[in-house]
């Protein structure tokens, strides 16, 4: 099975807007930064550069993911589920048998994680999701074949993934883990992590148009 990992990701200007009350731009801009690497640092081990896609409409993150020899994926600017069907369509002409989509700001994700949730797949056509801590929204999400399902990521994505694959008569399973489970998003969330990152990294100079 040649299996891709899709990691999409926000403008580095934008993201983490909901951190405004606790980060200033600068510390949410680094913040994004770090938790990407992390995820990075998981996912590279499991997939080797050559089968791990970056989606992003931001050109930094793409020069960025070029630099470290991944796949830099344009988002075309029409939603976060089209750029996913985007980057999945991508991987599918490339060989892949089948994806797992995991968000950049999942700073406790690890290999071992990623490599359990995979070992969850049993018959094709199988749909694996990653609940957050709240069981409502989908931070990881393994689909054999690529394009299998429709992505349905925004509010309630889990019950929407879940009847995707019951529609088109996918092998469904939940596949819960503290370290795909923890993402940042509310200024609460800063507190509880595990590590402190630095605040004032930027990227690379190379990177930066």
């Amino acid at each position: 099975m040649s299996i891709w990992a899709i990691i999409p990701m926000k403008s580095l200007q934008s993201g983490k807007s909901r951190l405004a009350g606790a980060l200033a731009s600068h510390e949410r801009t680094a913040l994004s930064l770090n938790m990407f690497f992390s995820v990075l640092n998981a996912v590279i081990p499991k997939f080797g550069p050559k089968r791990v896609i970056i989606v992003s409409k931001d050109h930094n993150i793409l020069r960025l993911a070029r630099s470290l020899r991944l796949h830099a994926v344009r988002d075309k600017r029409k939603g976060l589920n089209h750029a996913l069907k985007q980057a999945s369509a991508y991987a599918k002409v490339r060989g892949a048998t089948a994806t797992l989509l995991l968000f950049g700001d999942l700073p406790r994700v690890s290999t071992q994680e990623i490599a359990k949730l995979i070992s969850v797949a049993r018959n094709r056509p199988a749909i694996i999701a990653a609940p957050d801590r709240a069981g409502t929204g989908t931070n990881a999400l393994f689909v054999s074949p690529p394009g299998a399902i429709e992505f349905r990521f925004g509010l309630n994505s889990l019950r929407k993934h879940r009847h995707e694959a019951i529609v088109h008569k996918c092998n469904w399973r939940t596949f819960r883990s503290d370290g795909l489970a923890f993402d940042v998003d509310r200024p609460e969330d800063v507190g509880l992590l595990d590590v402190e990152f630095d605040l004032s990294y930027a990227l690379p100079s190379q990177a930066v148009a």
